[in-house]
């Protein structure tokens, strides 16, 4: 989740509005293991970490008159 973060916080930085946001994200994993935060690796790759992101860069979405996130 750290580059979750990351992301963000660069993104917030230059503080430009974000018209789209698409978040496409998918991994297969075979065998069932916790990422070093204690989340399931597929459920953190697909979901929690897409959410996360969604979250931490609204300011910037609402900045936009016509933003989307799918």
């Amino acid at each position: 989740m750290k580059h979750v973060d990351q992301l963000s916080d660069r993104l917030l930085a230059k503080g430009k509005s974000i018209d789209v946001l698409i978040n496409n994200a998918g991994a297969l994993f075979n065998d069932r293991k916790l990422t070093s935060e204690g989340i399931e690796r597929s459920f953190r790759f697909t979901s929690f970490g897409l959410h996360k992101l969604t979250e931490q860069l609204m300011p910037l979405l609402q900045k936009s008159e016509d933003a989307r996130s799918n």
